[in-house]
């Protein structure tokens, strides 16, 4: 038996890239966001990526 590499990717492939591109966007977001911004320069916050996660995320925990 051979296995093969599949030429298009699978639903799992896709879910999975779609959650990261969906951190991603997150992340960016936060560290775009001119509020933020300002919380870092005048009281020296830092943003802890592993804190933040995709709206979409927290409403399906409910």
């Amino acid at each position: 038996m051979e296995l093969i590499k599949p030429e298009q990717e699978t639903p799992a492939q896709a879910a999975s890239r779609r959650r990261a591109d969906r951190q991603r966007e997150a992340e960016e977001s936060i560290h775009g966001d001119p509020f933020i911004q300002q919380m870092m320069q005048q009281f020296g916050a830092v943003i802890r990526n592993d804190t933040i996660e995709p709206v979409e995320a927290l409403v399906s925990q409910g």
